[in-house]
């Protein structure tokens, strides 16, 4: 998994003046001849000192450079905390990551975003890293200064090979709302400053329903099923209104089916819980989703038959 992931990492790295070192690249991790690269991301630099890819290369090498075999384990068992900087959580999966690799990874990234202010996947690099190794409150610092760059409006982002990013602010608004996603899912107990985020996004972008959905779902964790459920009903009928986006209608309208029911079923409102499940269940939009509803829609028969 390590190499595969390696290599991916390394080909989304292309540039117009370094492709040939990322091709050379390829074909070393390709080969297996891991030990070759060194020599070669060395003659990129002296060749492109300044080169934004060339630092992200850097970065992917000593981030993935260790002997350590992947450890499956479940979101729940694990446990994340900032003092422990050398464990990764990555697809299930735990790393263990020399310590020594990843201060010179760090090094690499943040001389790059020193050079390159405005190539933001750098920053997105170091912000998924932050909440791999667990440093949540460093994740959180990390996101509220990004915010405060981007709401310069005459700061503009750049992508691999330094293009400028197209629809800017759907792209930021869609990462951030894919961190939150991943803080939630993986159950880290930081809903209070979660929540703060959310809301902090939503004020910033009050169209972008996707963060109200990010909300209930903050809501649900603390158990505020009420509160959770009203969102849930407004998001509903807001979706319908041209002037509010929302990404991946699809899968967020299931999504919002499932959470509503949810929330129906903890307020012991049965009977409109089984209406939602069934809502799932024969969705046009089919994820795992559905199994789980109709797991639960047993559930609720037995519970009725039980009375």
């Amino acid at each position: 998994m390590k190499k595969a992931l390696f290599f991916i990492l390394f080909i989304t790295s292309i540039t117009s003046f370094g492709q040939d070192y990322n091709l050379i690249i390829g074909d070393l991790i390709r080969e297996n001849r891991y030990d070759k690269i060194p020599s070669v991301l060395n003659k990129w630099q002296k060749s492109e000192p300044d080169n934004s890819d060339m630092y992200i290369a850097f970065y992917n090498y000593y981030i993935n450079k260790t002997e350590s075999k992947p450890i499956r384990i479940s979101s729940k068992d694990m446990n994340l905390n900032s003092g422990s900087p050398i464990v990764v959580y990555y697809n299930n999966f735990i790393h263990q990551i020399d310590s020594n690799n990843l201060a010179i990874a760090n090094k690499y990234l943040n001389e790059g975003i020193t050079k390159n202010p405005k190539r933001l996947d750098m920053y997105w690099l170091k912000i998924s890293q932050l909440i791999d190794i667990g440093n949540i409150e460093g994740f959180f610092s990390e996101i509220y200064k990004l915010l405060d760059l981007n709401n310069d409006k005459k700061w503009k982002w750049l992508r691999f090979n330094d293009v400028l990013i197209t629809s800017q602010e759907d792209v930021f608004n869609d990462r951030i709302a894919n961190y939150i996603n991943e803080i939630l899912n993986h159950g880290i107990p930081h809903t209070t400053e979660t929540i703060e985020l959310t809301e902090k996004m939503i004020i910033q972008n009050p169209f972008d329903l996707s963060f109200y959905i990010l909300l209930s779902r903050c809501y649900m964790e603390l158990g505020e099923w009420d509160k959770a459920l009203n969102l849930l009903r407004s998001i509903n009928s807001k979706k319908t209104n041209s002037k509010f986006r929302l990404s991946l209608p699809e899968l967020r309208d299931v999504e919002i089916k499932f959470l509503t029911a949810r929330c129906y079923y903890e307020l012991s409102d049965l009977k409109n819980a089984k209406k939602y499940y069934k809502k799932v269940v024969n969705h046009k939009y089919k994820i795992m989703l559905d199994q789980i509803a109709k797991d639960e829609i047993t559930k609720i028969n037995k519970l009725n038959k039980s009375k």
